[in-house]
Parts: C-alpha cells; sequence; structure tokens
C-alpha cells in the first residue's frame, strides 16, 4: 500500500476549498430565488398593467357616459368595451316597455348571421318568466355555461343565439329598467372569453355593470326631471295664459296692504294702464281703494280663521276717483307662526249688477205699492157691495130672503178680509192663516149675532201661509162650514163648541177640520148631493183645491178636509 504523505500547508486549502464551495452553492440558491422572484414581480407587474389597463378603459367609459343623456349612445358605449375590451362574442341589450311588464330587444352587438340577428331582434321577455325570477329575487346575475343543465337557463339559448351567457339587471333589481346579455355562440366561443363563474372572470363585468347602472339611473332621473320640467314649464305657461287673458281680475296683496302681483283685468277694473302701474301706485289698499275702510278690517278678520272668504261685496275707487262695486274671492296663506303671510284673490267688477239690482229693487218696491193700493181698493169695494147687501137686507121682510142677503154678505166680507190682510201683508205672495181665520171666526159671529159664551170657538191653527189662490177657496169653505154650525147645529138657543183646526201633513198637504158638539147633520141627508148653496159651494170649492171631503156624525158633526196648495198658474 502506498502511503501518501500530507504536508503541515494542505490542511488550510482544503478548509478553504470547502468555504470556498459551500459559499458557491449558497450563491446559487441566491440566485434562483432572485430569478424566481423576478419571474413573481414580472408576472404581478403584467398583473397590475391588465388592471391599471382594465381600470384605465373603464374611467375612459365612465368619462364617455357620464357625457351623454342619450340612451342610444350609452348602449352603443357599453357594446363596444363588451366586445373589445372583455372580448365576449355577442351583446344584447333589453329595455322595459313602461307598465307593460315585458322586456324588448333594444341594442344588439357582436357578430350575428342576418337571420340570427333578424331573429333576435324581435324577442321580447316577460317580466314575470320563470328564468328571470332570481335577478328580481336579489341575484347579481343569471349564469348558464357550455353544457349547463338547468331546464330554464339551458331552454333560452336558442332565444338569445348564445350558447353560454350572462344576464345582469341593470339599475334596481326589484324592477330594473334594463337587462344586459354577454355570451358567445357555440361555434365561435373557443375564439372569445369564456363564460365562467370565476371571481377573475366576473370581475370585470361586475365593474361594468355597476357602472352601466349608474349611467341609466342617471339617464332616467334627467328624463323625468326633463319630463317634470317640461311639464312644469307647460302648466306655468298654462296658468301664464290664464292668468294674463282672464276676464276677471287674479292678484296677490300682503297683508298689509301692497299688490305682490295682478293681472291686466285687475288694473283695467281698477282704472290702470297696466298691472306695473297698480303695483307701483296703490301702496296702502285701505285707504287707496275702500270707501268704508272698516270693510277692510272686516274682510281682514275673515281670513283670520283660516277659511277662504267668497262672495265679499265692497265698494272700491278707481284711479280717477270714480267708484264701483266689486266682489271680492280671496285665500289667506298663513306663516309658521299662523300670521297671514300673502292673500290670493279674484276681483270682478258688479258696478252694472248693483245698479241692475237697484233698478229692480225700486221697480219691485213701485209694484208692491200698486199691488196693495189695488188690494186695498178691491177691499173697498167688496166693502162696498156689502154694504149695499146689508142696506137692501134691511128692507127684506122674508126671513129666507133676509139670510140669502147675510149668507152672501158673509161670503164678500170673507173675500174682503182676503185683500185687507194682504194690504196690510209685507209680503203680497202669501196669507197668514192663523190670523186670517181668527178674524174670520170673529167676523161670523158678529154677523150672527152670537155670544162665545153660548157657542164658543176653540182655533187650532198651525204656523201655516197659504197663497192667494189656496186661501179664498179655503176661507170660503171656512165661511160655509161655520155659517152651518152657528145657523142649524144649536136651535133653540143650545151652547156648545165649535172647533176649527188646521194643520200641515206630509207631503206638502194640508188638514182642515170643522167640528162641532151639535145636534148633529141629519142621518138620511146626504152632504154631497144636497140642495143648499152653501154645501154645493163646499163641494166646488174642494174640487176646485183637488182636495177630499169627509163627514164624521158622531157626537155631532165633523168635517175633515185635505188639500194641496195651488200652484201659481200663469195667465196667457
Amino acid at each position: 500500500m502506498k502511503k501518501e504523505t500530507v504536508t503541515g500547508n494542505s490542511a488550510p486549502e482544503a478548509v478553504e476549498i470547502a468555504t470556498l464551495q459551500m459559499e458557491k452553492e449558497a450563491l446559487a440558491q441566491q440566485v434562483k430565488r432572485l430569478i424566481k422572484t423576478e419571474g413573481k414581480l414580472y408576472a404581478y407587474q403584467e398583473e397590475l398593467d391588465a388592471q391599471l389597463k382594465e381600470y384605465k378603459d373603464l374611467y375612459e367609459l365612465n368619462r364617455k357616459l357620464n357625457a351623454t343623456f342619450d340612451i342610444g349612445k350609452i348602449f352603443e358605449y357599453v357594446t363596444e368595451y363588451v366586445i373589445y375590451n372583455l372580448e365576449y362574442e355577442r351583446v344584447l341589450f333589453f329595455q322595459q316597455f313602461e307598465n307593460m311588464g315585458l322586456y324588448a330587444v333594444c341594442a344588439i352587438g357582436g357578430y350575428y348571421d342576418q337571420e340570427e340577428k333578424s331573429a333576435v331582434t324581435e324577442l321580447i321577455i316577460a317580466q314575470n318568466d320563470a328564468f328571470l325570477s332570481p335577478l328580481f329575487d336579489g341575484s347579481e346575475y343569471l349564469i348558464c355555461k357550455t353544457g349547463s343543465e338547468q331546464k330554464d337557463l339551458a331552454e333560452f339559448r336558442a332565444k338569445l343565439r348564445m350558447n353560454e351567457y350572462l344576464i345582469y339587471p341593470i339599475g334596481s333589481n326589484g324592477s330594473p329598467p334594463a337587462l344586459l346579455a354577454v355570451g358567445n355562440s357555440a361555434g365561435n366561443a373557443e375564439f372569445y372569453q369564456r363564460v365562467s363563474d370565476s371571481e377573475e372572470a366576473l370581475l370585470g363585468m361586475g365593474n361594468l355593470v355597476g357602472l352601466l347602472s349608474s349611467s341609466i339611473e342617471n339617464h332616467i332621473y334627467y328624463t323625468n326631471m326633463e319630463k317634470a320640467l317640461e311639464q312644469e314649464r307647460l302648466a306655468e305657461a298654462k296658468y301664464r295664459g290664464i292668468f294674463e287673458n282672464a276676464t276677471e281680475g287674479i292678484y296677490q296683496t300682503t297683508p298689509e296692504g301692497r299688490f305682490i302681483s295682478c293681472n291686466p283685468a285687475t288694473a283695467a277694473i281698477l282704472g290702470y294702464d297696466n298691472p306695473e302701474d297698480v303695483i307701483e301706485n296703490i301702496t296702502d289698499i285701505r285707504r287707496q281703494l275702500y270707501v268704508t275702510p272698516q270693510r277692510r278690517e272686516e274682510l281682514y278678520e275673515l281670513m283670520q280663521s283660516g277659511s277662504d272668504v267668497k262672495n265679499f261685496e265692497v265698494e272700491f275707487y278707481r284711479k280717477d276717483g270714480s267708484k264701483l262695486w266689486v266682489l271680492l274671492h280671496t285665500r289667506p296663506f298663513f306663516n309658521e307662526k299662523h300670521e297671514i303671510h300673502y292673500i290670493d284673490g279674484i276681483i270682478q267688477d258688479i258696478t252694472e249688477r248693483k245698479m241692475a239690482e237697484e233698478q229692480l229693487r225700486g221697480s219691485l218696491k213701485e209694484k208692491e205699492t200698486l199691488l196693495k193700493e189695488i188690494h186695498h181698493r178691491v177691499k173697498n169695494n167688496l166693502q162696498v157691495i156689502s154694504s149695499m147687501l146689508h142696506l137692501q137686507s134691511a128692507r127684506a121682510t122674508d126671513k129666507e130672503i133676509l139670510m140669502a142677503f147675510k149668507e152672501s154678505q158673509s161670503r164678500v166680507d170673507t173675500m174682503a178680509l182676503i185683500h185687507e190682510k194682504l194690504y196690510q201683508s209685507k209680503d203680497l205672495t202669501v196669507i197668514p192663516m192663523a190670523g186670517y181665520i181668527g178674524d174670520l171666526i170673529t167676523n161670523l159671529y158678529i154677523s150672527f149675532g152670537i155670544n162665545d159664551e153660548q157657542i164658543k170657538a176653540v182655533i187650532k191653527v198651525a204656523d201655516v201661509n197659504l197663497n192667494v189662490s189656496t186661501a179664498i177657496p179655503c176661507g170660503l169653505i171656512i165661511n160655509e162650514l161655520v155659517t152651518n154650525c152657528l145657523k142649524h147645529a144649536f136651535p133653540g138657543g143650545r151652547t156648545g163648541e165649535i172647533v176649527l183646526s188646521l194643520q200641515p201633513q206630509i207631503e206638502g198637504k194640508y188638514e182642515l177640520i170643522v167640528s162641532d158638539n151639535g145636534i148633529g147633520f141629519p142621518e138620511n141627508a146626504d152632504f154631497s148631493n144636497t140642495e143648499t148653496l152653501g154645501l154645493k159651494l163646499v163641494i166646488s170649492l174642494i174640487s176646485q183645491l183637488d182636495g177630499t171631503i169627509e163627514l164624521d156624525r158622531a157626537g155631532g158633526s165633523t168635517f175633515t178636509i185635505r188639500f194641496s196648495e195651488l200652484l201659481y198658474k200663469e195667465r196667457g
């Protein structure tokens, strides 16, 4: 065996070589780690660059979307972004039909052949379609991947002409105004971004939908605002047209008495050239307009209650100092302290109407005076006739002839009493029956020389007013029946009682009762077919009143007459 000899210097060299070898290996490991780290950094850089590009593209898209309220442009910009940035093959937008519960295709993007495009253009989806229900229940999207066997989603592939697709609600999930569908056809899917539910794949669509929803909501807000402004403009123009062209004066005033605004009609009524002239020159409505300034306080007190004041008639001054009558309708508006803040009003010139009313009142006064004079003269003429009958009766020796004169005189006096009551009354159209009947019975008792202690008269007449056409026949009926009682019911100086009642009934009818507790109407006599003039006259007058008469013979005689008030018939 060969024997090796190691010198004293070889050991340190070996140690040094071993150390260098270890350092070399450590350095090699560090280089490897640096290379790996650099690769990761490069990948991170690429990913960051891609994200920055995506956000930059999103920013540019957002800038475009914010620069327009044209819904067509919005859909166009988003479609380009989906095709060129997110790299899906096909894009469809559905817009909601207002108040119809339907979505119809409103924009198409990407590659479709003509037949597919024509079919998709006609596509309409009902809002209550079962496959859309998850979107309305809060889902962020619907996804149908290649090979999906979910029935509702899979059946919709043919309608969309997409083998795989994503559908997003745009705007409110409860009832989104639009839907966005993106995806790929079966033949071209491998050349485009595949539909996937991975976080990375959904991130780009999620960011886009967020921007698009915001833009659509802004568009809706802008559209609604435009509509509201247009409606406001139209309403203002309509109001302005009414305000400017109204024949009635329309104005607004302060509680202190200045005009805030008024229309041309107000100026014309008050004698001014234009509304500006009114506003500038009338600084104290109470002092400058009101002929009686206290009427302004009265109007103000009525408004303080918080209610509108209607038909307030007051006399005003015009600009030239002449007077006119106006009709005011006012509505006060209050501040938080319940103080009148301002007053809206309408003013109408009623001067001609007031003059016509005054003329009419004068004419009515003249006619009333004339009519009273007529009634007075008729009464006097009837009294002359009554006096002549009385004088003629003084020459009669036959008792029957004497009674006929007396009864005729009583009938004339009954009619004369009507005209006397009308002459004394403030209302020439009706007779207060209570006073009339009382006087009529008194006259009959005097005429026949009857003492009230012998035959007591009980009068029960309600507060009834009858027109002349009804009161005259009614008075004559009472005259004949009471006369019959006084003549026949109490022979030989017998005592008794006559009761007379007139009461209103339902449906505008009246009931007249004349009764006595005397010897009664003969049992074998038919009062409706009698030969006596008085009862014939009663039957004729009741027929004239379109009434009925009944006789009750129990305990004397009770005549009950029911009738309606006669309507005035204009004479031709």
